[in-house]
Parts: C-alpha cells; sequence; structure tokens
C-alpha cells in the first residue's frame, strides 16, 4: 500500500494526504485563489499556549503588521461540526483575539465575524473577499 502525500504550498514540503489535510489543502486553495488572501499571511498548524497546554491552529491568517485575523479550523468530511468544534476554535480564539473564524470539514462550511468589544459573533453566509476586511 502506497501512501499519498501532497505538497502543501504554504509549508512547502510533503504531508500525507490525510482526510483532514484534504480539507486543509483545499481551504488554503480557496482563500488564496478564489478570496484573494496573500500566501505570506498564513501560518499553518501554529502552536499557541491555551490553559498551560500547547495547542495548534490549522490555519491561522495575520494582518499586514502580524495580528490575528482569522483561525481556520479544518476537520475530516466525517467529523460532524458540532458545538465541541465550536468550542475548540473559541477557546484558540481566547488567546488569539482574531476577527474571524472559519470551520470546516469541506461539506460545511460556518464563517463567523466577531465583535471583540461587544462580545458578539455573527455568522456570514459567505468566506470575505481579504479585499473587504
Amino acid at each position: 500500500m502506497q501512501i499519498e502525500k501532497i505538497k502543501c504550498r504554504i509549508r512547502n514540503r510533503l504531508f500525507v494526504l490525510t482526510p483532514e489535510e484534504r480539507v486543509r489543502q483545499a481551504i488554503l486553495d480557496y482563500l488564496i485563489d478564489e478570496r484573494g488572501y496573500p500566501t505570506g499571511y498564513f501560518s499553518v498548524e501554529n502552536t499557541i499556549r491555551v490553559n498551560g497546554k500547547d495547542r495548534r491552529t490549522d490555519i491561522l491568517i495575520h494582518t499586514p503588521t502580524g495580528d490575528p485575523l482569522m483561525i481556520v479550523e479544518c476537520k475530516a468530511p466525517s467529523v460532524k461540526l458540532d458545538q465541541a468544534i465550536i468550542s475548540q476554535i473559541a477557546m484558540y480564539n481566547s488567546v488569539l483575539d482574531a476577527p474571524y473564524l472559519l470551520l470546516s470539514n469541506g461539506i460545511e462550511n460556518h464563517m463567523f465575524a466577531l465583535n471583540i468589544d461587544e462580545k458578539k459573533m455573527e455568522q456570514l453566509r459567505i468566506v470575505p473577499y481579504y479585499k473587504d476586511l
């Protein structure tokens, strides 16, 4: 049995093409090619410290000044995007304070805009173009 690998356009090295990695690569392609997000502002599997433990964001997009802009949480298509997944990305955002959150399992996508000051979260119908943020 041969293990299928893919070259990540952000990390520029080969990775095993798991179901979650397929979703991650599709989201990266979509954000860069369809929505105009600059490749230089992406971090993939970025380690952050949450409640004293190391955690990894699937995709973290930064502003030109280096502030967090969007956290993307990718799951395999077989994983339901439920409250546990929303809690996971919210926990990451308690450290990062990104104004946008995106959840995807390759079938479902949920995009949220946050107003940190007012502690409000609005679900968006589409992923905004980079130029519109």
